[in-house]
């Protein structure tokens, strides 16, 4: 758990200093059950896609691959350009049309 918390924190300075189109970069972790969602809400697709660059130049991506197994991956909205399906595909992210209301 210390492990996930330090590099939580490590990313979220990151972001916070290398990424202004990052709107909400949140972690939210179970100790008990060792389960943690990642929510995070960029501008629009450049600013995801300069989130996914940092997070492989920095070795972050390593480092998570690491710790956490991942379960789902899931974007809310569509990507817009090419390369955010290509990456979204390549994660095997879930793409949701557009969220309203409550999704099960």
């Amino acid at each position: 758990h210390k492990a996930v918390v330090d590099l939580a924190t490590r990313i979220s300075d990151h972001g916070e200093a290398n990424e202004p189109g990052t709107l909400a970069f949140e972690w939210f972790g179970n100790e008990a059950t060792g389960k943690v969602i990642w929510y995070q809400v960029y501008v629009d697709d450049v600013a995801f896609l300069r989130h996914a660059q940092n997070m492989n130049e920095a070795g972050f991506a390593d480092e998570v691959g690491r710790l956490l197994t991942q379960d789902r991956v899931l974007l809310l909205t569509p990507p817009t350009l090419p390369e955010t399906e290509q990456m979204a595909g390549q994660i095997g992210a879930d793409v949701l049309e557009r969220i309203a209301g409550v999704v099960h």
